[in-house]
């Protein structure tokens, strides 16, 4: 017997995140030609938009005001910032990438707290764009 595998990445989009789920079909091709062949079909779905949303709000909110908070003040103007997460299925992040308008201290420091970060297990990888607005009050 011999399995074909093949998968068809399926995007979720909103106006702030995606998340990829990721449905597999796997045919078993018998190598008898008189047997039926049976096909497995599998779906999995990342996390949500909401899920990474809530997971940045509860557990690493504090990070994010300690990377802002090491500029000095008279630096620290209003801006609008782009995370782009690649989570893998057991929460990792495997990549990120930071966009906008930041001071080369904050974009290196939620860099490097970032991609230490964990989220809940998904049955597929994620890739979330999560917006930063930063700001002194």
């Amino acid at each position: 017997m011999k399995t074909i595998l093949a998968a068809v990445a399926l995007t979720l989009a909103s106006s702030s995140a995606f998340a990829e789920g990721v449905h597999t079909r796997e045919q078993i091709v018998p190598d008898d030609e008189e047997e039926t062949p049976v096909v497995v079909e599998k779906t999995g779905r990342g996390l949500t938009a909401q899920q990474v949303d809530d997971t940045i709000e509860t557990e690493y909110a504090d990070e994010l005001e300690y990377c802002w908070l090491r500029v000095p003040p008279e630096l620290r103007t209003a801006t609008i910032a782009n995370l782009h997460l690649s989570i893998e299925t057991d929460g990792a992040v495997s990549g990120l990438k930071l966009t906008g308008e930041l001071p080369d201290t904050v974009g290196a420091c939620i860099t490097d707290v970032g991609s230490r970060w964990t989220f809940p297990a998904a049955t597929a990888k994620s890739e979330i764009d999560h917006a930063l607005h930063l700001t002194s009050i």
